[in-house]
């Protein structure tokens, strides 16, 4: 009987030393957030839109606000793409619902954005910054802070991808809006399935997270960037719609994890559209002053 009591006893210690306690995984939850917000902001900008319909068209103003992430020293930001490419999410036919060249002539639309900021964390004050590079295969989009007056900033580094496991535990995180005070907030996801084509992804579940942020292991590794997917075949149901965009049933455009070091080669590439954007700016802004400095 004493042996059988120290023999449970023994197990039960062993199970409370195995299993991390709520603490430990607060702890390494807060510490993935806490590296991941250093490097994230919020992109703001004025969106024209130009919509025909019937005929008859019409113009609007907007205002977007998405986050974004410190990819350079410099102030290099990558964020999505999809508020400046609403096409994709429409579909082939835009959207008119009737799809074809008749569908196209029936509705339009054309955005147009203008005026980015940059804000950090909760603060006030906006950075200007400009347009420098898209990406339609991934949706990516790419501006750069014109003047950080000094700032230090803490980019991200996606040179490298983290292994990944069918199953996994993966971590997403975001920022709230300024009506809930840009409050932090992490997601937990597994990793549900891997494709190869049109090019390798993974899968998530639940399926939803940030376009254009990082996907982190457990212990803080970047898995990918979670970025829009086109499908090199339309499925049989035609559906090319905003349902789509997070459906698992093979819709036009699917989002999934692309693997970080696929991004850091569209990164390379924005990097020298961003030194020549900005050198043409400084020549126009010298110009404009008369060639005062």
């Amino acid at each position: 009987m004493k042996k059988q009591i120290f023999y449970a006893a023994a197990c039960l210690s062993a199970l409370l030393i195995a299993k991390p306690s709520l603490a430990d995984d607060g702890q390494q939850y807060r510490a993935v957030m806490d590296r991941a917000i250093a490097s994230m902001v919020t992109v703001k900008a004025v969106l024209k839109t130009s919509m025909k319909f019937g005929g008859q068209g019409r113009d609007t103003e907007s205002r977007l606000e998405a986050q974004g992430l410190i990819v350079t020293t410099d102030g290099l930001v990558m964020f999505s793409n999809l508020p400046l490419n609403p096409e994709k999410l429409m579909g082939p036919d835009g959207g008119g619902g009737g799809g074809g060249e008749d569908g196209n002539q029936r509705f339009g639309m054309k955005i147009a954005p203008t005026g980015f900021k940059v804000v950090f964390g909760r603060e006030e004050k906006e950075y200007p910054a400009i347009l420098v590079a898209t990406d339609s295969k991934l949706d990516l989009a790419f501006v750069k802070i014109e003047d950080l007056g000094g700032r230090k900033v803490a980019p991200i580094s996606l040179d490298t991808t983290a292994t990944v496991l069918i199953g996994q535990e993966a971590l997403s995180v975001t920022r709230l809006g300024k009506g809930y005070d840009y409050a932090p907030t992490f997601s937990t996801l597994h990793i549900a399935g891997e494709i190869r084509k049109p090019r390798r992804a993974w899968i998530l579940d639940p399926g939803t997270a940030e376009p254009a942020m990082p996907i982190y292991t457990r212990a803080g590794k970047i898995i990918g960037v979670v970025a829009m997917v086109t499908g090199s075949v339309q499925d049989d149901s035609g559906d090319a719609g905003f349902g789509s965009m997070f459906s698992r049933g093979g819709g036009a455009n699917q989002v999934f994890v692309i693997p970080s070091s696929v991004v850091q080669g569209v990164l390379d590439q924005a990097k020298i559209r961003a030194a020549t954007a900005s050198s043409k700016r400084k020549s126009e802004k010298r110009g404009m002053g008369g060639g005062k400095k």
